[in-house]
């Protein structure tokens, strides 16, 4: 289920494909539509969540941190699934602020900061070129 709250996106249950889609529009609707500056994303009532999903919504989250958007994470009530959310390294890209990088390393699960990294260098370039050329095109 997701629900929006004032300047809060509320995430309880399995966090699958359909609701990944929800809570990518629920943040947009937050910051676009309705202009916080600020969003909570509680994450406290979920009780399924995978990288498939997680990931780039994580993503999506440090995506508005770079545009100025502050984002603060409550972790899931299920301590397994807090744990995962701190290991995996999803909630340092989510609120880098209140959660520290994770250097854990085990067989199943590999913090995200490699990816991190690498998206941000694509993506920064890919900004730099639209300006780039929006500049030469005007010129």
């Amino acid at each position: 289920m997701i629900q929006t709250e004032m300047n809060t996106l509320k995430v309880a249950g399995e966090f699958d494909s359909a609701n990944f889609q929800r809570a990518c529009a629920a943040l947009h609707q937050l910051t676009s539509s309705r202009g916080y500056a600020s969003v909570n994303i509680d994450f406290q009532g979920l009780t399924k969540g995978f990288a498939a999903e997680l990931l780039p919504f994580a993503m999506r989250c440090r995506h508005l941190l770079v545009q100025g958007v502050d984002t603060m994470l409550e972790l899931p009530n299920d301590p397994t699934l807090a744990r995962l959310f701190r290991n995996s390294n999803w909630a340092y890209l989510i609120d880098p602020r209140q959660y520290e990088k994770s250097d854990y390393a085990s067989g199943k699960h590999i913090p995200m900061i490699a990816t991190l990294i690498f998206r941000q260098s694509i993506w920064w370039l890919i900004n730099f070129w639209e300006l780039w050329r929006a500049s030469h095109e005007t010129s």
